[in-house]
């Protein structure tokens, strides 16, 4: 999801955060020559999104180069531009350093290596200056200590590769990957249900098997007809539904090549040709394509495994494998290319929001399974999770259609069980069919309870080496028809959830932290321009800043540098440039409330005060330039985040300036489950919205039981706690979560804050604060309470009934 559009922004994050310099050297490694061959083009191209946030962040002093094009780099270069090398892994991978040319010595870099050099340099072994420092490309990146990206980065996990990162010596390696291996240092992890709550991808998956491979093409292509027909009947952005149709690798014994696949679609499914294109190793119709533009033809793409890694089409809805899903890495990562959502947004109709898969596979709930197991292949959080996003389809339903009716379930087993093992309540639901192997299908009614599905389940499990597997195959089945049974699942609308609205300036807005902040009338020359000792100070002969951060005292030391480079890079520093500086370089949010000549005079009076008052020198103040920015940053932050709390007393003041009402609401996704994670624990909940309610620990649970028993509950919600799929309220510095939302039998609104005894603090009082003014200026339609088992409290039951009473 977008790996590489977040690689050409962390180049700035990693020269401002932690390599803290203006102009860093970007060593930039991808998998393979076809990959960086887009990734270099994408970085050249000027009107393209990664180059253009690379030149808005670096104001367009940016050198992008092949690593064939290695030798055309200056000195120079290096000083006055970020110069970014993109190759692929194999081109440092060896494990003799002089079978690269990356490692050899090449006068063409000799004006690099003048000077004072570095004791750890690489030296030739041989030669006529054998025991001299190299002048290799490898040699003058350890030097500059570059920024190192690693693309598909589970790729470059082997001994040798680390031996390669020790050789470049870079001062800080950043990988992308969508498979992390388990020692991965795994800084953030964005899981597919984030993805999905940020509108990046379609999701769930309706998977529809199929008895032969011909049904499957049949059903895809019947599946991409009425989409495109959806596409075009609700207007808005272009979309052109494609096919991705996996077929068998051309071996002996197998049944459907491409060529037997392309031959069929033409000839048997009358699929116009032009609008036809196959990709694989040998065969490249894609090259040069751009699937996305209006005149485009194209509708099915044809492949095996060669778009397994690199291809972006969020046109792609239908994959279609004609593979054996179930043998192990049958279709690999190709599925993900069928996830993508078109521009990242939600459509009207909720099946241009889903993907679709068609595969042949006589096993319905064995295919589920496999697919099931690939979604965690391919970085869905944990099997249950995959579970949740898959939704079986009867061959037979039309294209685009959810069956919303719980469904049998059919498994063969080559054991049949004893009927009689089961329970009286089992016996009415399972029915065996002999088969004439000796084995015998399994067939399960669709009104089977999780009881009756636990008790079959272990019965198979026992019953043959492969009973497990099956076992696990019928508790998947029995979750999925819970699913179905749910509020939401039967598309039962939630009650409306009214925001907290606020007017300012007689404009009615969300309310949030700028509401208050512009309610209150914050302006920058109300922070303080004076830095004491505590908040910022530099010991020269250590080299540490000390300085003030969210309230505690940090140390903070100084990264290492490469080659010594002009400090400024070509322009001299005095106050008001150091000032400039500061102005330029502050996060955006920081400017949110200021215009940038106020910035600039709040800087330059901070830096006049720390050369006078505190007589610091310019030059200790430029080479601290970067920790001073966070010291201004936050100053700037602590003067708003008080502003907003004073906005938010006078918001309060003024009843009629609260806007609590259903015409500016919240509503529940009932395809998208706002929870984070998956309880897995014991209890089952009967009035959750949703089949499976998000993570909680033992006390939410406790108050979600209570929740859950209260008559006057219809249904609700375990609560997100981030993204537009949740129900938030408003805070002087941003927005919470409450953890359960309850629709009430008679319409209204319950709101629920849980919160442990030994997390009772101002933070829990102003959510508290906020959360009453917006129920008490709902004209009674919504509640809001803070439940807490501290001492002396009533029940959380008590605290339940108590919010409820009129």
């Amino acid at each position: 999801g977008g790996k590489t559009l977040l690689g050409a922004h962390s180049i700035k994050i990693a020269a401002d955060r932690f390599v803290e310099r203006e102009r860093p050297l970007v060593l930039w490694l991808t998998p393979s020559k076809t990959i960086a061959d887009q990734t270099v083009a994408a970085l050249k191209h000027p009107d393209h999104p990664y180059r253009q946030a690379l030149d808005d962040a670096f104001g367009g002093r940016v050198r992008v180069l092949d690593i064939s094009e290695r030798r055309l780099v200056r000195p120079q270069d290096l000083a006055e531009s970020v110069v970014i090398f993109v190759g692929t892994h194999q081109s440092f991978n060896v494990a003799e350093p002089g079978d690269r040319n990356v490692y050899a010595d090449d006068e063409a870099y000799e004006p690099h290596f003048r000077g004072a050099l570095p004791a750890d340099l690489a030296t030739n072994p041989d030669g006529p200056r054998a025991g001299q420092v190299a002048n290799s490309f490898a040699n003058l990146l350890k030097w500059h200590r570059p920024v190192l990206i690693l693309d598909e980065a589970h790729n470059f996990v082997s001994k040798l590769s680390g031996e390669v990162k020790q050789r470049l010596n870079p001062a800080c390696v950043i990988e992308f990957t969508a498979t992390p291996k388990p020692a991965s240092n795994t800084i953030f992890n964005a899981s597919a249900r984030a993805l999905r709550d940020a509108d990046m991808i379609k999701l769930p998956i309706l998977l529809t098997a199929h008895q032969t491979w011909e049904a499957a093409v049949g059903g895809a292509l019947a599946e991409r007809r009425g989409l495109a027909a959806k596409a075009v009947a609700e207007g808005g952005r272009y979309i052109r539904p494609i096919t991705l149709f996996q077929a068998q690798p051309a071996t002996a014994g197998a049944l459907v090549t491409v060529e037997t696949l392309k031959a069929h679609l033409i000839e048997n499914e009358r699929i116009d040709p032009a609008t036809i294109a196959v990709a694989t190793g040998d065969t490249r119709e894609l090259d040069g394509i751009n699937l996305l533009d209006p005149s485009s033809k194209i509708e099915h793409v044809i492949t095996v495994a060669a778009l397994k890694e690199g291809w972006d089409c969020s046109f792609a809805y239908v994959f279609c494998s004609l593979a054996n899903i179930g043998s192990e890495g049958a279709v690999e990562q190709l599925l993900g290319r069928v996830l993508r959502q078109p521009y990242a947004e939600r459509r009207a109709d909720a099946a241009l929001n889903q993907a679709y898969a068609h595969v042949s596979s006589p096993i319905f709930a064995r295919t589920a399974e496999a697919l099931k197991d690939q979604l965690v292949r391919m970085g869905f959080d944990a099997p249950g999770e995959a579970a949740a996003l898959i939704v079986q389809q009867e061959a037979n339903l039309p294209g685009g259609g959810i069956n919303r009716e719980p469904v049998a379930f059919a498994v063969v087993l080559d054991t049949p069980i004893n009927v009689a093992d089961l329970s009286i309540e089992a016996q009415r639901v399972v029915r065996i069919e002999p088969r004439a192997d000796g084995g015998a299908v399994l067939h399960i009614a669709p009104e089977a309870t999780p009881a009756v599905a636990a008790l079959v389940a272990a019965v198979v499990a026992k019953s043959e080496a492969s009973g497990k597997a099956k076992a696990g195959a019928i508790l998947e089945w029995q979750a999925v028809n819970d699913a179905r049974r749910a509020p939401a699942g039967l598309g039962v609308k939630f009650a409306p959830v009214p925001h907290f609205m606020a007017k300012v300036q007689g404009e009615i807005e969300l309310a949030d932290a700028d509401s208050f902040i512009n309610l209150a009338g914050w302006k920058l020359g109300d922070a303080s321009t004076r830095l004491e000792p505590v908040d910022f100070d530099y010991d020269e002969t250590a080299q540490t800043f000390r300085f003030d951060l969210d309230g505690e005292r940090l140390s903070y030391t100084m990264a290492a540098r490469g080659p010594e480079l002009p400090l400024d890079y070509g322009a001299a520093f005095d106050a008001v440039t150091l000032a400039s500086w500061l102005t330029n370089s502050l996060d955006q949010r920081d400017r949110w409330h200021s215009t940038h000549s106020a910035l600039l005079e709040f800087n330059r009076l901070a830096v006049e005060d720390l050369l006078g008052r505190r007589a610091m020198p310019l030059g200790t103040l430029v080479r601290g330039r970067y920790l001073l920015k966070r010291t201004v940053e936050q100053r700037i932050r602590a003067s708003r985040t008080a502003a907003a709390v004073r906005g938010m007393t006078m918001l309060f003041g003024v009843p009629d300036d609260v806007v609590v009402a259903p015409d500016h609401a919240f509503g529940f996704d009932a395809s998208i489950n706002p929870g984070t994670g998956f309880y897995e624990g014991a209890w089952t909940p009967t009035k959750h919205y949703y089949a499976r309610a998000g993570q909680m620990n033992g006390e939410e649970v406790e108050c979600a039981q209570q929740l859950d028993a209260l008559p006057a509950v219809r249904h609700w919600v375990r609560n997100g706690d981030k993204g537009k799929h949740c129900f938030s309220l408003p805070t002087s510095t941003d927005r919470f979560h409450p953890d359960f939302v309850a629709e009430l039998t008679d319409g209204r609104v319950l709101v629920v804050e849980y919160k442990g005894a030994d997390r009772l603090n101002a933070d829990t009082a102003e959510k508290n604060t906020i959360g009453l003014h917006w129920a008490a200026r709902s004209g009674g339609r919504c509640r809001f309470v803070t439940v807490t088992k501290a001492a002396g409290m009533p029940s959380i039951l008590q605290q339940l009934t108590a919010a409820l009473a009129d």
